[in-house]
């Protein structure tokens, strides 16, 4: 589970990537403001309240649209536990948590 913030419109709330080496599928909800999503080439809004599902290995990536957008997004590979992706070690350690 993660949270992005998109302080401006324009602000990217999730990095391009997919998720084909680990196959997670992600679930993403708008909590605030909006976002532009782009999944496989295929942009699509999503106002607050809107949940995107993205299944492995599709790309994906958003956009806040409004300020002060928040994106939480969950995800993991269906039918096993979950485990700290290398992105979310990298992320640990360079925030000095992990």
């Amino acid at each position: 589970v993660n949270a992005f913030i998109g302080a401006q419109p324009g602000d990217r709330v999730v990095e391009l990537h997919d998720e084909a080496d680990l196959g997670h599928e992600e679930l993403y909800l708008v909590v605030r403001g909006a976002a532009r999503f782009v999944i496989d080439g295929s942009e699509h809004a999503a106002p607050a309240g809107t949940l995107v599902l993205v299944p492995a290995p599709s790309t994906r990536e958003a956009f806040a649209t409004e300020p002060d957008t928040a994106v939480l997004a969950i995800g993991a590979a269906p039918g096993t536990p979950f485990s700290v992706s290398p992105w979310e070690a990298r992320q640990l350690a360079a925030s000095g948590l992990r």
